[in-house]
């Protein structure tokens, strides 16, 4: 946590603090996002799924977006952020063999279109679905995605939740509100990473 990459990923953020709305740390993502489509921000950094809140579709066709900007040259911009949702069964399903049937079908293309139908904030992960309905959004986000060389989860998928949860976002939460303590906020949660992780 307190290598040089972190270190000037918060520099490059702390040149941003200035911009950011006030309160920004303790907004939910469906308040940051209802902000971006009434206009009273320019810019998120936010999925795809943004598209949740779109009433308007002219709305949805106003709005675009980057990949995040290249920090160190050595990675580009060669790796995305595109979690993958899904469904579990639970241990001892009531009706086991209905549930499975449920899941087989949940996966099938004509599952993945129908939902699309209903949420076009969303990208097919079956090969078979179809993608003529995409709107501009899902296109360019597909595209991306089909280009990237490392894809990554949330953060708490691809670290303990625990660590994440109770140390790394509090941590950065703080860190909004006084951007020009990014080191001493990296060894705090470095302090902690112990707590969680043993190797």
């Amino acid at each position: 946590w307190t290598d040089k990459r972190t270190l000037a990923t918060l520099d490059h953020w702390r040149e941003l603090a200035p911009y950011h709305q006030q309160g920004a740390g303790g907004r939910s993502w469906q308040d940051a996002a209802q902000s971006l489509l009434d206009k009273k921000s320019g810019m998120a950094v936010i999925g795809l799924f943004l598209g949740q809140q779109i009433t308007d579709e002219k709305i949805r066709g106003d709005i675009d977006f980057f990949p995040f900007p290249e920090i160190d040259a050595a990675h580009g911009q060669d790796a995305v952020e595109a979690p993958t949702d899904g469904f579990m069964l639970s241990r001892r399903p009531k009706n086991e063999d209905g549930a499975k049937k449920f899941l087989k079908f949940l996966g099938q293309a004509r599952a993945e279109e129908l939902y699309m139908d209903v949420d076009p904030s969303n990208l097919a992960v079956n090969e078979q679905a179809g993608t003529g309905s995409y709107n501009a959004l899902q296109k360019k986000s597909a595209e991306l995605i089909a280009s990237a060389k490392h894809i990554t989860q949330f953060a708490d998928r691809d670290s303990d939740p625990g660590f994440i949860s109770t140390v790394v976002l509090p941590g950065l939460t703080q860190w909004l509100g006084h951007p020009d303590d990014g080191s001493g906020m990296l060894k705090k949660i470095e302090s902690q990473r112990s707590r969680f992780f043993t190797a």
